[in-house]
């Protein structure tokens, strides 16, 4: 096992040494959209808003996951981002709620519409990357609130391994676990989503979650690695937030 964990890693290094020679500069800009974007949640739990899952069901028709991440991105990605990036080289930076872009299935071979929870743009890197249109950067969300929440968060990881973008899209991916129950700790929630990813033969995991620390005020980031499933089978890696919603979400 060693000894595959360490071939491995070095397919993963070659691949991405071949294929993003900037990466160092995409890596850095990735970092601090995603300490900009803890910032928010740390603003958030301040604030503390409460949001009723069975109240959203009563007034609206779309799915309570989908709402949390409204939520986070209009009342706090995109109004904080004028006081908070205005000096950075993320200045312009786009957050977008519900995107799509589309993608080829490595099964079925067919074009699909990708639905994205937070779609970042204008993240100039267009230089580094020779790119048009600009790349993008995604997020997926998901509820952690019960056991079977760990098998649908790794199946955007099945998606991220299994979808050949049409677009150019960023050698990362990113994912952010709303936990809704209280015995759940970020800890907690990194090794059941590494348990379950280790027993899935269809996703190449060259590293599973580990602690990365991206903002001082925060322990719940972390940091996985993984082949694609078709083409060169190149690497992609996610980062991971895990953020504390049990007093966020009331019901």
């Amino acid at each position: 096992m060693k000894t595959l964990m360490q071939s491995n890693s070095h397919r993963f290094i070659q691949h991405r040494i071949r294929e993003n020679k900037s990466g160092g500069i995409i890596r850095s800009r990735i970092d601090l959209i995603l300490h900009y974007m803890i910032d928010c949640y740390l603003c958030m739990l301040e604030d503390g808003p409460e949001f009723s899952s069975s109240k959203i069901k009563e007034t609206a028709t779309y799915k309570f996951e989908d709402y949390l991440s409204d939520r986070f991105v209009d009342d706090y990605l995109r109004k904080r981002k004028a006081e908070s990036l205005s000096q950075t080289q993320l200045n312009q930076i786009i957050f977008t709620k519900q995107s799509s872009e589309n993608y080829i299935d490595c099964n079925t071979k067919l074009n699909r519409p990708d639905l994205i929870d937070i779609y970042i743009t204008n993240i100039q890197l267009d230089k580094e990357l020779s790119s048009t249109p600009q790349p993008y950067f995604a997020i997926e969300c998901k509820r952690i609130r019960k056991s079977s929440c760990f098998e649908e968060y790794v199946k955007d990881i099945q998606k991220f391994a299994n979808r050949e973008h049409t677009m150019t899209r960023l050698p990362y991916e990113g994912q952010i676990a709303f936990i809704e129950n209280s015995k759940f700790t970020h800890c907690l929630v990194a090794q059941n989503i590494n348990k379950k990813l280790l027993s899935i033969e269809s996703i190449d995991t060259i590293q599973v979650l580990e602690s990365k620390v991206i903002h001082e005020g925060f322990k719940g980031s972390y940091y996985s690695k993984h082949f694609k499933n078709f083409g060169e089978n190149n690497g992609f890696a996610i980062y991971h937030l895990l953020f504390d919603y049990t007093k966020i979400v009331i019901d």
